[in-house]
């Protein structure tokens, strides 16, 4: 629901703030106030196009932003979700500059204008002599058609078959290859096998290799460090093992006298035990050191054919085994690629002949209910003044199924007698466009489109017993939508919910629109204006009230 419209320095209208409530709203003025202005400000704030000429004369900045609180149990939260949007509240807002620049926000966070106007055209429907038109896009017909025929559960089915399709058919387009291809594929594979075989690659050995060569680069260094450990710490005369044998056993003998000092001994008989081990290990670690250079040589040439391995297809040891795993097996299928392939074709085969019959269901059922649609639609129109008017939904079959079945529907309609039927967007005028909607939304009430209808010339061309019509039309769509009209009619206004007058007047030498909430004797008053014209009578007044308290009923 649109909960509030805040409009600065848009055309001639300087600062105006109005608040919304749901159920049926009228917005009624002079011609020229600004009615339709605030409309343009609207389509603004949900993305439509931005022009310097927006701005108001001497202003540097036109700035527009609408508030809409959502239903949590409607499709558009899971949208929202998505752009990381999880308030109940969404405040759409946009600045247009005099150079012409725009920039967009949603929820105070910059957004891209597409993303405005991909939301708003979830949020808003607007219909009337705007470039902000739904119904003249014929991509969504189809989307109205089924929300009409309430083909939701055959579609979901529909549309995981066809996905289920599409990944046996990309699995299929995998496997197709000309004969060229497979036998270049196989050498390719073969080499590539023979090559990481040839490697015999081993999960942590290019670590241990390291480790060996450096060794061996270093072994002199590492043998002068490990035989000075060995004589000092314990294979020499006078090495720090027998100092410390020599030392401990003054001090078991003194400690006969004091036990502390055999305490001391006790301790340097452990630390004794360490330095004989270490120096035991010393000796076990010299007898051990290679100076081989031809082993040198050796483990700097695998390390070389490892690396070169791994700057070829760049990957490490692990993946480099993994990859030659998965070569053998894709080379033991394409050993099998024609029977593969066969079975493959025919399985896919089998499930289009299957995927035909579910579009076919589908458009057969759409069909069926587009006939039905268009009786009413005719109908209704014909209560709302185009009583010759023809309408129809225009099929076409694509060559392949989509994702949405094989039918392309857009509606066509004749609003005159003797005029062929022609795709919507090229007959309707704004008020028939209106009047059309008006219809098919009152027909598709709850079932598709944007919680927000809002109606402009919707009265263009129409008065009396229509008018009252269209109001009432109006008045029942809005209890499943929160609709909102520009009208100049009474006949239409008497049935809102809520009504704002809208009127342009001169403040400091500049033309200004300004809008009120009209209470019950206000309400009579701008009744009995639209009705009476210039001059209003106590005898149109009493009318006035009458239509009022009636249509309030």
């Amino acid at each position: 629901m649109l909960s509030r419209i805040r409009v600065e320095n848009f055309a001639i209208i300087d600062r105006v703030e109005v608040e919304f409530t749901p159920g049926f709203t009228v917005l009624s003025g002079e011609t020229g106030a600004g009615k339709s202005i605030l409309i343009d400000a609207l389509i603004l704030a949900i993305g439509g196009k931005a022009d310097s000429d927006q701005v108001r004369t001497g202003a540097e900045n036109a700035e527009v932003e609408a508030v809409f609180e959502i239903d949590p149990e409607a499709e558009l939260k899971n949208f929202l979700l998505e752009q990381g949007v999880s308030d109940p509240e969404v405040i759409l807002r946009r600045q247009v500059s005099v150079p012409g620049k725009s920039r967009g926000w949603i929820n105070s966070r910059s957004s891209p204008i597409s993303l405005l106007y991909q939301l708003g055209r979830k949020l808003v429907d607007i219909y009337g002599q705007h470039e902000y038109q739904t119904l003249l896009r014929a991509e969504q017909h189809l989307e109205l058609l089924d929300g009409y025929a309430s083909l939701e559960q055959e579609l979901g089915s529909y549309r995981q078959f066809y996905r289920d399709y599409q990944i046996q058919a990309q699995e299929y387009e995998k496997t197709r290859m000309s004969e060229q291809e497979r036998k270049e594929r196989v050498d390719f594979l073969q080499f590539r096998i023979s090559e990481l075989e040839r490697a015999n690659l081993k999960a942590g050995e290019e670590e241990e290799l390291e480790l060996e060569r450096e060794r061996l680069k270093h072994s002199e260094t590492l043998r002068q460090a490990a035989e000075l450990s060995f004589q000092e710490l314990y294979n020499q005369d006078g090495s720090i093992a027998e100092k410390m044998a020599r030392i401990q056993a003054e001090l078991e003998k003194a400690g006969k006298f004091d036990p502390k000092l055999s305490g001391l001994a006790k301790n340097l008989s452990e630390a004794r035990a360490i330095v004989e081990e270490t120096g035991a290990e010393v000796g076990n670690y010299l007898r051990g050191l290679d100076a081989d250079p031809r082993r040198l040589e050796e483990l700097s040439d695998r390390l070389a054919d490892i690396r070169r391995l791994k700057r070829k297809y760049q990957l490490e040891i692990k993946a480099l085994m993994e990859l030659a795993e998965s070569s053998r097996n894709e080379l033991e299928s394409l050993a099998n690629y024609e029977s593969r392939s066969a079975e493959l074709e025919q399985k896919l085969a089998g499930k289009k002949q299957d995927l035909l019959k579910l579009a076919e269901g589908l458009s057969k059922e759409r069909k069926s209910q587009a006939k039905t649609l268009s009786r009413q639609m005719e109908q209704l129109l014909k209560e709302l003044g185009m009583e010759k008017c023809r309408f129809e939904v225009n099929f076409e079959k694509m060559p392949e199924p989509g994702p949405e079945g094989s039918d392309q529907a857009e509606f066509f309609i004749s609003p005159n007698p003797g005029e062929e039927l022609k795709p919507l967007s090229k007959i309707a005028s704004g008020g028939e466009l209106s009047r059309i909607m008006l219809a098919l939304r009152g027909i598709l009430a709850g079932k598709s489109g944007a919680a927000v209808m809002i109606f402009d010339e919707v009265d263009a061309g129409i008065g009396g017993a229509v008018a009252e019509v269209v109001g009432k039309k109006l008045k029942e769509l809005s209890r499943k939508n929160q609709v909102l009209c520009v009208t100049h009619l009474a006949q239409i206004a008497r049935f809102a919910d809520r009504h704002f007058y809208v009127w342009k007047q001169t403040e400091k030498s500049r033309a200004v629109t300004r809008i009120k909430n009209l209470g019950s004797e206000e309400r009579v008053e701008e009744l009995a204006r639209m009705m009476g014209g210039i001059k209003i009578t106590d005898k149109t007044r009493a009318y006035a009230r009458e239509m009022l308290e009636d249509s309030q009923k």
